[in-house]
């Protein structure tokens, strides 16, 4: 996509806590991510936009001028600590999973070998 100037979006909502997410491997112009996936509060997300190319984004509503000009009215504050504290649960928790499969790997290899 970089080659030919083309924007990538990408909706991440499910990947979010189960797989590492890495926009400059991906590429991701644009990231969409929805709270509720890692059991964050429904209502609340979040929009990864990449600085450099930037890219321009029209409101869906008009009017506040909160976030940039982005989008109207203001997120509650309870939802997007919210949000922020599930993400940093499920790296922990993906983490932890992660360990406890690489030990699963190691004993299958070592009682295979035997």
């Amino acid at each position: 996509m970089k080659e030919f100037k083309i924007p990538f979006h990408t909706d991440a909502a499910q990947a979010l806590g189960k797989i590492p997410i890495d926009v400059d491997k991906w590429d991701v112009s644009l990231m969409s991510l929805s709270g509720h996936k890692v059991y964050g509060p429904k209502g609340v997300g979040a929009l990864y936009m990449r600085r450099q190319p930037r890219i321009r984004v029209e409101p869906r509503m008009n009017g506040g001028g909160q976030e940039r000009g982005i989008r109207s009215g203001t997120v509650p504050t309870s939802f997007v600590l919210g949000m922020g504290t599930a993400c940093e649960i499920a790296k922990k928790l993906y983490e932890t999973v992660k360990e406890g499969i690489n030990i699963k790997d190691n004993v299958v290899t070592a009682l295979s070998s035997v």
